[in-house]
C-alpha cells in the first residue's frame, strides 16, 4: 500500500531536514514499497529518538529495547550483524526488516544493506519542534561559553549519532567553531584532542545504550552496568575537557509513575479524541471515560501522551475497525476495547535526583533545571490547559570540570623525595599497575591483622601485625593504610567504573587514573599510599626476590636516621609489613618460613644501620658476605631468591654431594620436590661454569651485554594475562634451556653487544628472546615473543 498522505509543510524546515526519499527513488535505492508502513515516509535522516510502544527508541536496532520480545533465532540474527556494515546486512535485509516491523521499530534496510528511516507523518511536526528547541538551547550555551571565556573559536564535542539533525544547524550557526561528532565508544576512548565544551543532546542512559557505545556483552543492561558505563563515559569526557571546560546535557525529562491527578481542559474535540485513543492503546493508570472537554487524568499518563509514542497504522486500524476517528463520538471511543500495550521504559529514573550524584563526581554544577521552551508552551496552550500543573518537557544541566591537586607526576615526585619508593616508574612490573594487585595487597593486610596467615610461626605474625593493632608502634602511613583496608568495596566499585566489563582490557590501571581517585572519596594521603603499594614501600620486596642489592635500602635508612628512635623503628615496621603484603600479592601465594626469615633479616639489617651510626651498608654487607663464605656464595643465594628457591638457601652447597637415595629422601619421595633439587644443582653448576668462562678471564665484565646498571626482565610477562603466566614461564624456561652456551665466548658477546647498542634492539638467534636498549636509562630490556603463537595468529 503506497502512502498518499501529503507531507506537512514543516517537514521542509531547513530544506528538508529529514531528507525524505521520493517515490521515484525507491527502486534505484533498493527500497521495497512493502517495507514502508502506512502513515510513514522513508527518509535518509531521522529524529534522534521517538519512543516506541514497547519502550526504548523506535530508531534503535533492537538490541536492548525489545530483547525479551524476540525468539532465539531472531536474537541470534541481530547479534550476528554489524548494522554499520552493509555486507553483513545484505543477505538478511528481508528477515531483519520483518523483525523490525514485528517489534515496531522505525528503521529498515535496503537490498544494498544500507539503512533508511521511517518518519511517522503525525510526529514530523513535534519532532522538528523538539529539534528546534534543542538547537536553540545548545546555541545559548555555546554563546554563553564564548563570552565567558572570551574565545571566538571553540572546539565543541557532540556525543550523538553521526546523522543527528542538530549537527548541520549548529555548524551553520557557528561557522567559526569546530564541531567534532563522537558517535562511538571507541572514538571517545581514542581521542586525544582537548575540548572547550562537550554536549550530550540526550540522557546519559540513552548514550550508554546507543548501538556504538555499548559493546553488547550482556543481554540487557542492568542498573549497575548502566551506572558503571555512565561514570566511565563521564570520566572520558572529563579527561577530554580543558581545565575549565564545561559539559552541557539536554534531554527528555523522564515521566515517572505517580498517583497525582490533574484536570485537563482540552481545547478541541480532536485533541480529546486523540488522548482517549491513546488510553485504549496503552495500559494507562486508569480507564478514562470522557463526557465533556474537562478530564481528570493521571499526571504520568498525560506526560507520556505528550511524548507522542509511535503506534503502527495497522494497530490503529484494527482497534477502530475501519472507522474514521474524526467522525467518532466520545461515546464511540469510550466503548473501544483496551489493548493494554505496556507503557514505560526500564531505563527511566529520577533524573533530578540521579544527575547531580553522577555528574558531581567529575563536575561542579552551574545549573540543573527543567526546560519548557516558549514555542512548546504556546503549542500546548493551543491544545489544552491544566490547573496548577505544568507538564515536563526537557531537563538541562551545565557543569564545569573539577580541578584536582593530584597528578601522577606530582605524587611520584613527592614519593621519590620521601625516599620510600621501591621502584622507578619506567621499571615497574606491568602487573603491579592494576586494581587487582592493589586489592590483593589490602586483602593480605586484612589476613595479617586477623592472624590467619597460614604456614608462619606465631612470632612472625605477631610482630608483623603490631603496627595495625598498637598505635604506639604505628608510623603515620599506617593510619591511611587502615583506612584503605576499610574501603576495599569502594575501590572495587571504582575499578568497575573505570573499566566496566573489562572494556579497557584485563587490567584496570591505577596510575593512569590516579588523578581522579580523590573524586571517589579518597584523600590525598590515601592516594599516596596507593601509589606506594604500586611501586613498593622501599625496595625490600625487590631485594627479597634477588633483583637488587641491600644497599638500595640506604635512602630509607637515611630517612629513619632523621627520626627519633621510636619513630624510626615504627617506620621500619611499616616498611616490613607493607613489603610482606606486597610480596604475597605479587606472588599470588603465601610466603614460606624461609622467605619471611629473609624479610626479617633485611629488617634487622636496617635496624642495625639506623641504630649504630658507626655502621654503614658497605661495612654491613662486607660482614655478611664474609659470614656466608665469600662473594660466590652471596651470588648463589641471590640467584636462588630470584628463582624462588628460598627453601635451599641454607643447604644448596650440600645437595650435589648427596646420592640419589639421599635426594629422594630429602624430597619426601615427591617427584616435584626432587625435580627442584636437581634444578638447584644444575643452577649452581651453571653459575660456576659461567664464572670459569667469563669472570676469571675478564673480571671486569659482570654482564657482557649490559652497559647500564639495569637489566629489566619485566617485558617478558608484561602482556600476559594472569591465567596464562604459568604457561608462559614454562615456554620461556624451555627456550632459555635451548640456548647453546658453548658459542657464548667473550669475542662473540662483545660483537653482539656492539650490534645491540648500535641498532637498539636484537634477537637471540633461534629463540623468541628480544633484547632492547632503553634510551632513557640505558637499561637492557629482555622481552619474549612466542613465534609459534604469532605465526598462528
Amino acid at each position: 500500500m503506497e502512502n498518499t498522505n501529503p507531507l506537512p509543510q514543516e517537514a521542509f524546515w531547513q530544506e528538508d531536514s529529514f531528507r525524505f526519499i521520493k517515490p521515484e527513488e525507491l527502486e534505484s535505492l533498493g527500497i521495497e514499497k512493502g517495507d514502508i508502513p502506512p502513515g510513514t515516509f522513508p527518509a535518509r535522516k531521522r529524529p534522534s529518538q521517538i519512543p516506541s510502544r514497547f519502550g526504548g527508541n523506535a530508531y534503535g536496532f533492537g538490541f536492548f529495547e525489545v530483547y525479551d520480545r524476540l525468539n532465539s533465532k531472531d536474537l541470534e540474527l541481530l547479534k550476528s550483524i554489524k548494522p554499520e556494515n552493509p555486507e553483513d546486512i545484505r543477505p538478511y535485509y528481508k528477515e531483519i526488516n520483518e523483525i523490525y516491523k514485528k517489534i515496531g521499530l522505525l528503521i529498515r534496510f535496503s537490498s544494498f544493506g544500507k539503512p533508511y528511516y521511517l518518519i511517522p507523518v503525525n510526529l514530523v511536526s513535534s519532532s522538528l519542534s523538539y529539534i528546534r528547541s534543542k538547537v536553540e538551547e545548545i546555541s545559548k550555551i555555546i554563546e554563553f561559553h564564548r563570552k565567558k571565556f572570551l574565545k571566538e573559536t571553540q572546539r565543541v564535542g557532540l556525543l550523538t549519532y553521526s546523522d543527528d539533525l542538530i549537527i548541520n544547524d549548529l555548524s551553520v550557526r557557528f561557522i567559526d567553531h569546530q564541531f567534532v561528532i563522537i558517535d562511538s565508544l571507541e572514538k571517545l576512548r581514542s581521542m586525544k584532542d582537548i575540548f572547550d565544551l562537550i554536549i550530550l543532546p540526550r540522557d546519559i542512559s540513552e548514550i550508554v545504550v546507543m548501538e556504538k557505545f555499548n559493546p553488547r556483552l550482556v543481554e540487557t543492561p542492568l542498573t549497575k552496568q548502566l551506572r558503571a558505563y555512565a561514570i566511565y563515559i563521564l570520566g572520558k569526557i572529563y579527561h577530554l575537557l580543558k581545565p575549565d571546560g564545561e559539559i552541557f546535557i539536554i534531554a527528555n525529562h523522564y515521566t515517572l509513575k505517580t498517583t497525582q491527578t490533574v484536570k485537563v481542559s482540552f481545547k478541541s474535540l480532536q485533541e480529546e479524541r486523540s488522548f482517549l485513543l491513546f488510553s485504549h492503546v496503552f495500559k494507562t493508570k486508569k480507564k478514562y471515560q470522557a463526557k465533556g472537554r474537562v478530564l481528570e487524568v493521571n499526571a504520568s499518563d498525560f506526560q507520556t501522551y505528550l511524548k507522542g509514542l509511535y503506534v503502527e497504522q495497522e494497530v490503529l486500524d484494527g482497534l477502530l475497525n475501519g472507522r474514521d476517528l474524526e467522525k467518532m463520538t466520545l461515546e464511540d471511543i469510550n466503548r473501544l476495547p483496551y489493548l493494554n500495550f505496556p507503557l514505560g521504559n526500564e531505563f527511566i529514573y529520577e533524573q533530578e535526583d540521579i544527575w547531580p550524584k553522577l555528574f558531581s563526581i567529575y563536575f561542579n554544577k552551574i545549573f540543573l533545571k527543567p526546560l519548557r521552551p516558549e514555542p512548546i508552551r504556546e503549542e500546548w496552550h493551543q491544545k489544552f490547559t491544566t490547573a496548577d500543573y505544568s507538564p515536563d518537557y526537557m531537563l538541562i544541566y551545565l557543569g564545569q570540570k573539577k580541578s584536582t591537586e593530584t597528578s601522577l607526576a606530582r605524587v611520584n615526585t613527592e614519593v621519590m623525595k620521601s625516599k620510600l619508593s621501591g621502584c622507578p616508574l619506567p621499571l615497574l612490573a606491568d602487573y603491579r599497575d592494576s586494581f587487582s594487585y592493589l586489592l590483593r595487597t589490602l586483602e593480605v593486610l586484612k589476613q595479617i591483622k586477623s592472624g590467619i596467615i597460614s604456614g608462619l610461626e606465631d612470632i612472625f605474625v605477631e610482630r608483623l601485625k603490631q603496627p595495625l593493632e598498637n598505635k604506639k608502634r604505628r608510623y603515620n602511613g599506617i593510619n591511611d593504610i587502615i583506612k584503605l583496608m576499610s574501603k576495599t568495596s569502594r575501590l572495587e566499585r571504582v575499578a568497575s567504573y573505570l573499566n566496566p566489563d573489562k572494556i579497557e582490557g584485563g587490567k584496570t590501571r591505577v596510575l593512569k587514573n590516579l588523578d581522579i581517585l580523590p573524586f571517589f572519596g579518597l584523600s590525598q594521603d590515601e592516594v599516596r599510599e596507593i601509589f606506594l603499594i604500586i611501586v613498593g614501600h622501599t625496595p625490600m620486596g625487590r631485594i627479597l626476590s634477588g633483583k637488587m642489592s641491600e644497599k638500595a635500602l640506604k635512602p630509607a635508612s637515611d630517612l629513619a636516621r632523621t627520626l627519633g628512635p621510636q619513630q624510626a623503628i615504627n617506620l621500619l615496621r611499616y616498611c616490613r609489613l607493607m613489603s610482606m603484603a606486597e610480596t604475597v600479592a605479587s606472588k599470588r601465594s603465601e610466603m614460606n618460613q624461609e622467605q619471611v626469615a629473609e624479610l626479617f633479616d633485611l629488617y634487622e639489617s636496617m635496624v642495625k644501620v639506623v641504630a649504630d651510626r658507626e655502621i654503614d651498608w658497605d661495612r654491613l654487607l662486607d660482614e655478611k658476605i664474609s659470614s656466608m663464605g665469600g662473594i660466590h656464595n652471596k651470588i648463589i643465594r641471590k640467584i636462588l631468591k630470584m628463582m624462588n628457591h628460598f627453601q635451599f638457601l641454607s643447604n644448596w652447597q650440600e645437595l650435589r654431594h648427596k646420592g640419589n637415595m639421599e635426594k629422594e629422601c630429602l624430597a619426601d619421595y615427591n617427584d616435584e620436590k626432587l625435580s627442584k633439587i636437581e634444578n638447584v644443582i644444575k643452577l649452581v653448576e651453571m653459575v660456576e661454569l659461567f664464572e670459569t668462562m667469563y669472570l676469571r678471564e675478564d673480571p671486569l665484565i659482570s654482564v657482557n651485554l649490559a652497559r647500564g646498571e639495569i637489566i629489566n626482565f619485566n617485558p617478558i610477562l608484561s602482556e600476559v594475562e594472569p591465567q596464562k603466566i604459568e604457561e608462559q614461564v614454562k615456554k620461556v624456561a624451555e627456550e632459555a634451556n635451548s640456548i647453546n652456551t658453548d658459542y657464548l665466548d667473550l669475542t662473540t658477546l662483545r660483537q653482539f653487544s656492539e650490534q645491540l647498542h648500535e641498532n637498539k634492539t636484537s634477537f637471540i638467534v633461534g629463540t623468541g628472546f628480544q633484547l632492547r636498549v632503553n634510551q632513557n636509562n640505558q637499561a637492557l630490556e629482555i622481552a619474549y615473543i612466542d613465534m609459534d603463537e604469532n605465526i598462528e595468529n
